[in-house]
């Protein structure tokens, strides 16, 4: 449109009568135009793009150019600019599909009047505006949807939906990722969604989908699923009812979350911590096997001292009594550090064999008797006369934690 709100008209016609009679109607229709006029299809694309066209009258019949390859080629080159047709055949048929071909309209020549053509023009352009803005806005689409598709690959996040009468759902791409599956390759349903789901949690993920189909209220749900390359991810999942008023559809709405990543490293820092406590609980209790190694030792030295330095029956007698309770002491505990250390082994071996339970308990009530007897604590231990005769197990580590 020129600065003065003309229409600049371009007609491409080789007829001089035609084309007066195109100048006449356009004085009949009451609009601002000025008007350009070529003979050739070649001269009309050219004109288009150094006179700031706003709209094409095109004859299908030109001497560089006839039937639809006319407006074909035009189109080809004039993609931005309104184009209606100029047809010579009173034919309806032939002006629709000039404009299923692009056209905006078709006029008969000869058969239209002033306000006819003024009335297509104005459409012609309000309706190819129309068109842009509608490109436009496509476009805009386009390039959100492909943000959201990228931003959804980025969080190995997908959405998916199902209609819960028939089961069949739809996927976005991202979905099919996850399962490792190329994008929109199938027609997914609730039985491809299963047929991934690992077995100890296929239970509670058919129990999801029940209730999720039950009332209006979000779900969630985390589980595992297995690949068809017999990968094991993690997903977190959530979905809720919709009624869908256009298609009158009840659809079970979801999306779903790859989280192995995290998974794995919230186990790693659980056995980071496990490890630490576990390294922590060594060091204490090896400390405190330490000190009661050393201190029978210690009474052990200082009773062998004094043994030696006296000549006295009676207290060497007495010396003697308590380097037994000493030694005791430390066979204790000694053994309670090689019994530890094989419990607190990465590899620890189960030691399995057929042992006498009443003997072992005999044997532990005598060691716990001499320690009562120090202290002089009175011990009473006793056990069920039904308790069998032979067990098969590891003694040594029965033994230790007794």
């Amino acid at each position: 449109m020129s600065a003065l709100n003309k229409t600049n008209i371009l007609v491409i016609e080789d007829n001089l009568a035609d084309l007066k009679l195109v100048e006449l109607r356009l004085e009949e229709a009451s609009i601002k135009y000025e008007l350009f006029h070529a003979d050739t299809l070649f001269e009309g694309i050219t004109m288009v793009s150094e006179k700031n066209i706003d709209i094409v009258l095109l004859d299908l019949s030109l001497p560089d150019s006839s039937g639809f390859k006319t407006l074909s080629k035009f189109l080809e080159r004039v993609s931005d600019t309104p184009v209606i047709v100029m047809t010579g055949m009173n034919n309806e048929i032939v002006g629709n599909q000039a404009v299923k071909a692009g056209a905006q309209d078709f006029l008969v020549k000869g058969q239209y009047s002033g306000k006819l053509l003024g009335r297509s023009i104005r459409y012609s352009l309000q309706r190819h505006k129309t068109q842009l803005k509608l490109e436009e806005t496509a476009r805009e689409l386009a390039i959100n949807e492909r943000r959201f598709m990228e931003a959804q690959e980025m969080a190995h996040f997908g959405n998916w939906e199902m209609d819960i009468v028939s089961n069949e759902m739809n996927w976005t791409d991202e979905v099919f990722r996850i399962f490792n599956h190329r994008p929109q390759s199938f027609s997914p349903g609730l039985s491809d969604y299963m047929r991934h789901v690992h077995a100890e949690d296929r239970s509670k993920v058919e129990s999801f989908f029940e209730r999720a189909a039950k009332d209006s209220t979000l779900h969630k749900l985390s589980h595992r699923i297995v690949t068809k390359e017999h990968e094991v991810k993690y997903v977190d999942i959530q979905a809720k009812v919709f009624y869908e008023e256009m298609n009158k559809k009840i659809l079970l709405m979801g999306a779903i979350q790859d989280v192995t990543e995290r998974k794995i490293s919230e186990q790693l820092i659980e056995e980071k911590n496990l490890t630490k406590n576990r390294f922590q609980f060594r060091e204490e209790a090896l400390t405190n096997i330490g000190f009661h190694i050393r201190t029978p030792l210690s009474s052990i030295v200082n009773l062998l001292f004094l043994l030696e330095k006296t000549n006295d029956a009676v207290h060497q007698e007495e010396y003697i009594e308590g380097l037994k309770t000493s030694i005791d002491d430390l066979s204790i505990m000694v053994n309670n550090m090689l019994n530890f250390s094989m419990m607190a082994s990465e590899e620890l071996k189960e030691e399995t064999q057929e042992f006498k339970i009443k003997d072992l308990l005999k044997s532990i009530q005598k060691i716990l008797q001499i320690k009562s007897n120090k202290s002089k604590q009175h011990l009473a231990m006793s056990w069920e006369e039904s308790l069998p005769d032979l067990l098969i197990g590891d003694m040594n580590k029965l033994s230790q934690i007794i």
